[in-house]
């Protein structure tokens, strides 16, 4: 890892006044005997550029709001104190010399640029004196406010000692940052005016940036990484309060030699952050994240080691597992609990590290070649301030790499971290599994996780139903001619369980305890030659697998379902397999070959399914069935519960491994799977707050991670863009009733409102076509459009051919649940949310590339075209045709395919999941949203200040827990003010108070708030909301737009951000606004 750190440079913008404006300023009253004027220069320690959606940009890390002067004399007694808020700044230098009291600034928007400005105030004379100023006090973040100061600093020891607390356990900050500075040996001269030499403002946050890259440096197996796709982060032990001012200790200094169980003393000291996404992706090979945090500067255990990788060493019990220590704690809100601790062998166990979870793959070489190996892998990393010199490009490997001050875990105030953390394998866990029968090897201990390696293939699913071919040569079941395939087994791995079978005393596989029902398979047809297709799929069939006797022919097993096709011959009834039936088959299958191949003679004796004579040709293929990831009863223990989809959406994706052996570390943080075949499904993911303890919220639903087929399916229906829909899918919210309208599926006579369930007899392969390739959808040429697409996300179940009420689970996305996938993006994988191109892609200059638009199953009213979501801006709609025409004559569409949480398979239609938000119109006809249905992970801080402005894609762009409206709108009569000028001018005084934009307490909305907004007012059509007349602005600007790319912006139409405008969320080209609908956050805890 390479480290760099620079003080952090707060400088702010110089911004233009652009409203009329009056302060209220008394004329000097003069001074007095013993008086002075002292003018004091302040200005910010610099600051190097790094910036990702989560941290701040130079205008807002750099912005001083207030300040608060403090004087004492050479005995520390309070002489002076003044605080000087917006209101008391001038707007020139010069006007000071009109004033008693006042102050100047010079914010600077610059990396590398200090703000700048002057105080001038009036004091007794005096020699000695050593002044104190603060910046930024009264936001939400710290605990620290004009009052608290005032009426607890009466001494200069006061100041010393004086601690502040965060407000909220969060990472982020609002752009109002408490900083802090002193200057000694000040002179005030009786009747004169004084220049004091510059204070110099440090913020009291660390800033901290993980830049992760994957590499291209071999291993010592001579194996290169293929890909690193980053899943998360959290950080460990964040610091809830700290000294005011600088001090050699910090003001929660624990002890290194501290008894472990005394550790609850500090534990309420320090908390944990939520786990989050990257937010940055440079690249296709780097990402990024960012946060900020109190210093953290607790003294090691041990600093007698000098390799780098035992700066994460964890101590370990006398059976080899990693130790721990459960810890009492209260949370900010009163909360109680009990977490436990990992404890370290040379760290101290309360400094500060930052886990990171990622899926890695690598390319095999030697005996290895042509296998794949995918490890879901995570990472701890301690933050310190130490060197490097890494060997990526001259043949070297791990051991060769350099490093010196590895002891330091400290992060200091006003100091940013930028770690730079190149991936080049997952070697080192694999060692660490491969060697743990043996003895306790860690070459890596802050690296653990589970690493699967696989001789045929990794088959990665979607959450919902999935079939797929695979394959089972017989050259990788045997060794030489004999069949090493007795001591194989499989492994299962799911929420719910975790391992292998246990082996009766008759050798039968006892499955007790495991989850394993969720993939079946079904034996490939052959080709005239006998053959196995190794690529074409087999239907589902609810016929369970026997072995027979006796020869049966295609017609003897002809399917099931009345559609009279011809089975699969053979020795067997071409039934569905369970995982047992299928690990028994093959190994049965492979003792046969083996008796061939050892005895000779005529082939078909052997009643051996392997399609070859040669084994380096023979085969058997199979369709494995995946279940949708949904479980509507616990699988162990039986029961079920409404909101037992908590316990299974947005989780790790789960696995069974066929043809397995498994081994696990010593301390069973790491494992190894070596398997012929694994199969790996991701989770359904949700937007919805899956806290089982928030039992209010039932029901919901989730969605997909990805759209499969888009590149082969992205046409709406026949015509294309120019396609109509049926005009009865109406419900902005009810995905499902639009999709069964769309289908045709509807019966005669009802309405989105009303409709419980289907019409009776349509049969499944009217739309699907089972037997395609893994590569095609299932779908019937005449239906092969994304009007239908998400039809094949779901079974016919029970195997009958008919499509029942109870089969239609996955359906097309309706255009208030695309919002809602918008809205709550920050708890998914940037591969799952709406707008997902790569950065390669929202570089191209093609619009067909860049842009990114999502049909979704809700009429555009007047149109009977469907609704489209233009996931390039967020939450812009319009319909199908309007794509085309403004979109740049976009022709290829993508669509999200989700499903109902929580709901009974059969529920009438008409039953819709719970909103994510609720809206309750006030008497004064203020609304108020409450958004505690969203997960968390999606949601920002509280905060009574403005929000800075960010694009679409930053944390500033989402909502709080709660939030509600001024009663009306508020309307400025200095002329209207394009999107830039307004927010140049709300960034520089705030959109309340002096600049006159919002009532006392408000502000300017963000781009959701201002949807949700049109999406919940009113009819939720739009078009009467109470944002529905005319302009109304937002603080968020387009990350395509002349302030995200500069120029005209990508669309060359001097875009700058987010509006309502009639009614529609769109992007201001020529907006002029003249009004604004004003928000505040509402506090909740």
């Amino acid at each position: 890892m390479k480290h760099r750190h620079t003080h952090i440079t707060l400088a702010a913008i110089v911004l233009i006044m652009l409203c009329s404006c009056v302060r209220e300023q008394f004329t000097p009253s003069g001074l007095s005997g013993g008086e002075g004027y002292l003018y004091l220069q302040f200005g910010t320690a610099q600051n190097i550029e790094i910036s990702t959606k989560a941290s701040l940009k130079a205008e807002s890390e750099n912005r001083i709001m207030n300040l608060y002067l403090f004087v004492f004399d050479g005995n520390g007694r309070k002489i002076h104190s003044k605080f000087y808020d917006e209101l008391e700044r001038v707007n020139t230098e010069a006007e000071l010399s009109s004033f008693d009291e006042g102050w100047y600034k010079v914010n600077s928007t610059e990396y590398g640029k200090s703000s700048t400005g002057t105080i001038k105030l009036k004091a007794p004379t005096g020699s000695g004196f050593k002044i104190y100023v603060f910046a930024n006090i009264d936001g939400d973040m710290v605990k620290i406010s004009s009052e608290l100061l005032s009426h607890n600093i009466d001494t200069e020891d006061d100041i010393k000692n004086f601690k502040v607390y965060i407000n909220q356990e969060t990472t982020s900050r609002n752009g109002y940052f408490p900083m802090s500075g002193s200057i000694d040996n000040v002179t005030i001269k009786d009747g004169s005016n004084v220049s004091a030499s510059n204070i110099q403002l440090e913020r009291i946050d660390s800033k901290v940036v993980f830049t992760f890259k994957t590499g291209t440096r071999p291993d010592k197996r001579g194996q290169v990484i293929k890909s690193f796709e980053p899943k998360g982060w959290k950080v460990f032990n964040i610091p809830k309060t700290s000294y005011l001012m600088g001090h050699d200790e910090d003001a929660c200094n624990v002890d290194p030699t501290t008894p472990t169980g005394d550790y609850s003393q500090y534990a309420s000291m320090f908390f944990d952050s939520e786990w989050m996404n990257f937010e940055e992706f440079p690249d296709d090979k780097t990402s990024s994240f960012s946060f900020y945090m109190m210093e953290n500067r607790q003294h090691p255990k041990n600093t007698s080691f000098t390799d780098y990788q035992q700066r994460s060493k964890r101590i370990k019990t006398s059976t080899g597992l990693n130790a721990t220590q459960d810890v009492e704690y209260t949370s900010l809100s009163g909360k109680t609990g009990t977490k436990s601790r990992r404890l370290f062998e040379n760290a101290n166990d309360f400094s500060t590290y930052v886990m990171v979870s990622a899926k890695v793959t690598m390319e095999l070489t030697g005996e290895e070649e042509g296998q794949t190996l995918g490890g879901y892998v995570q990472y701890i990393i301690h933050l310190g301030d130490w060197s490097s010199t890494i060997h990526n490009d001259d043949g070297k490997h791990w051991d060769d790499d350099e490093y010196s001050g590895v002891t330091n875990f400290e992060t200091r105030r006003n100091v940013t971290y930028n770690y730079t953390v190149t991936i080049n394998s997952v070697d080192n866990i694999r060692i660490e599994v491969e060697t743990s029968d043996g003895a306790n090897i860690e070459n890596q201990p802050g690296a653990f996780g589970w690493v699967t390696v696989a001789k045929e293939e990794i088959a990665i699913c979607d959450s919902h139903y999935e079939s797929r071919t695979l394959t089972f040569h017989a050259k990788n079941m045997f060794e030489g001619t004999h069949a090493a395939v007795d001591d194989l087994s499989w492994r299962v791995v799911t929420p719910f369980s975790e391992g292998s079978p246990e082996v009766g005393r008759d050798g039968e596989d006892i499955p007790a305890g495991l989850d394993y029902k969720w993939v079946h398979f079904r034996l490939n047809k052959k080709d005239s030659d006998g053959k196995f297709y190794d690529q074409s799929r087999r239907k589902y069939t609810n016929r369970l697998f026997t072995e027979t006797t006796s020869f049966r022919s295609a017609d003897d097993n002809a399917e099931s379902d009345g559609s009279g096709e011809t089975g699969l011959a053979g020795y067997h009834n071409d039934g569905l397999m369970d995982i047992m039936d299928l690990v028994k088959y093959l190994k049965a299958q492979a003792h046969k070959y083996e008796s061939w191949l050892r005895n000779g003679g005529n082939y078909d004796d052997y009643k051996c399914d392997f399609d070859s004579e040669e084994i380096d040709k023979a085969k058997i293929c199979v369709t494995a069935f995946v279940d949708e990831y949904y479980y509507d009863a616990d699988p162990i223990f039986g029961g079920s519960s409404p909101t037992l989809w908590k316990r299974f959406v947005n989780q790790s994706d789960r696995s069974i491994h066929l043809l397995s052996n498994s081994n696990t570390s010593k301390d069973l943080e790491s494992s190894s799977t070596g398997s012929v075949i694994t199969i790996q499904q991701k989770s359904i993911k949700s937007i919805f707050n899956t806290d089982e303890d928030y039992t209010i919220l039932q029901n919901a639903w989730g969605l997909e991670s990805v759209d499969e087929y888009a590149s082969v399916v992205n046409a709406y229906d026949k015509d294309g863009y120019n396609s109509k829909d049926s005009g009865k899918n109406t419900d902005i919210f009810n995905g499902l009733a639009n999709s069964v309208f769309e289908w045709g599926l509807a019966p005669s006579g009802v309405t989105v409102g009303d409709i419980t369930t289907i019409q009776s007899g349509v049969r499944w392969d009217k739309y699907l076509d089972y037997e395609t390739e893994n590569s095609v959808p299932q779908m019937q040429s005449d239906y092969k459009y994304l009007r239908y697409i998400c039809l094949s996300r779901n079974r016919d179940n029970n195997g009958n051919g008919i499509i029942e009420r109870d089969e239609l689970k996955w359906y097309l996305a309706s255009i208030q649940q695309l919002v809602g996938i918008y809205v709550g993006g920050g708890v998914l994988d940037k591969s799952i949310r709406l707008y997902n191109r790569t950065t390669a892609e929202r570089n191209s200059n093609e619009p067909s590339v860049w842009r990114q638009h999502i049909i979704s199953s809700t009429n555009y009213e007047g149109e009977n075209r469907p609704t489209v979501l233009w996931g390039e801006e967020g939450t812009s709609t319009g319909h199908l045709l309007g794509s085309f025409n403004w979109g740049d004559g976009l022709t290829s569409y993508t669509v999200r395919c989700v499903r109902n949480l929580g709901l009974s398979d059969d529920a009438p239609i008409k039953d819709a999941p719970d909103d994510f938000i609720t809206a309750t119109k006030n008497s004064d006809g203020s609304y108020t949203f409450e958004c505690t249905h969203i997960n968390t992970n999606a949601l920002r801080y509280y905060t009574t200040r403005e929000l800075d402005l960010g694009d679409e894609n930053s944390e500033l762009n989402h909502l709080y827990k709660k939030f509600e409206t001024a009663p009306a709108d508020k309307t400025w009569s200095t002329g209207g003010l394009s999107f830039k000028d307004l927010n140049n001018s709300v960034s520089a005084y705030g959109s309340s108070v002096y600049a006159g934009y919002c009532p006392d307490g408000y502000r300017l909305p963000n781009q959701v708030e201002l949807a949700v907004m049109r999406y919940y007012t009113g009819s939720g059509s739009g078009e009467n909301s109470i944002v529905s007349s005319g302009y109304y602005p937002s603080r968020t600007y387009w990350s395509f737009g002349v302030l995200g790319v500069g120029g005209t912006g990508k669309d060359g139409g001097n875009k700058y951000g987010f509006c309502a405008d009639a009614g529609n969320i769109a992007l201001s080209a020529s907006a002029s606004f003249t009004k604004a609908r004003c928000v505040r956050d509402v506090r909740v805890e």
